[in-house]
């Protein structure tokens, strides 16, 4: 059988029995199947080949927009096919626009016709929320439920990873729950009971970690650089004190004139 159209008008390529307006069947046992429709387009405009396209219609209460489209084009640089994915935007419009793309090298890329890497998520924005201005979030957005988020900041030059209970609160996000270890500014963990690694490759500035309060007041500990090569600091960049504790009780101080006290709360030296 070639060709056959049922009363129905469903009509079957390779079948007397189609199920669906156009059922197409081949039975060749060829590994990895043989293509069972081909689309070409030649025409060119210019620049690069304009392949062929399938297009999606949606009929609304509106009118019969093109709803998506799957196709390839050229690509411009090495000749090879590229697929592309297309929709049209959230207003009623017959516009197509590129949402998705394979390259012909495997890369896959959303939101950008040129992935930098396997998966390319581009986004242009100055927002750090888990809503749609994050490049990137997994889990569920229903109330309740757990989600991960990461995006990018072009206004603060940072990027930004997250961890929210969606509709409710912000939650805890856990590094290396089940071992491992840490490594900042470094490939080469020291490894054993270093659980964090940092590592600043300018020597003369060294490495610290700061801990800040909703007063800016800044604590720093860490191993200086330059002259101080090698010396390990603690300091208060604010006019306050430093205090030390153990056991939940304070053991010594230094106040922000630079007497020291040990047991002694209001040192005179």
């Amino acid at each position: 059988v070639v060709f056959s159209v049922l009363d129905g008008g469903n009509v079957g390529i390779g079948t007397t029995a189609p199920s669906a307006p156009l059922n197409i069947r081949s039975d060749s046992a060829t590994v990895g199947g043989i293509p069972l429709i081909t689309l070409e387009n030649l025409q060119a405009d210019g620049t690069a080949s304009i392949g062929a396209h399938i297009n999606f219609y949606l009929d609304n209460s509106n009118s019969e927009n093109t709803g998506g489209s799957v196709g390839v084009v050229e690509d411009g640089n090495d000749g090879y096919a590229e697929l592309v994915f297309k929709t049209t935007p959230a207003s009623n419009s017959s516009t197509l626009n590129e949402r998705m793309r394979i390259t012909s090298g495997g890369e896959v890329g959303i939101g950008t016709t040129a992935p930098a890497a396997k998966l390319h998520v581009f986004t242009e924005t100055d927002e750090t929320d888990e809503g749609t201005d994050a490049a990137l979030t997994l889990g569920s957005n229903t109330s309740g439920k757990m989600r991960m988020y990461m995006g990018v900041n072009d206004a603060g030059n940072y990027t930004y990873i997250g961890s929210v209970e969606s509709g409710v609160a912000y939650r805890n996000l856990a590094l290396q729950p089940n071992g491992g270890n840490v490594g900042i500014g470094t490939t080469s963990l020291t490894g054993g009971n270093v659980k964090l690694d940092i590592v600043n490759a300018a020597s003369a500035v060294g490495s610290q970690i700061r801990l800040k309060n909703d007063h800016n007041t800044g604590f720093y500990i860490g191993v200086g650089g330059g002259s101080t090569s090698g010396d390990a600091i603690v300091w208060n960049d604010a006019n306050t004190n430093t205090l030390f504790h153990t056991n939940g009780n304070e053991r010594m101080r230094i106040q922000n004139d630079g007497n020291v006290g040990i047991g002694e709360s209001s040192p005179a030296y």
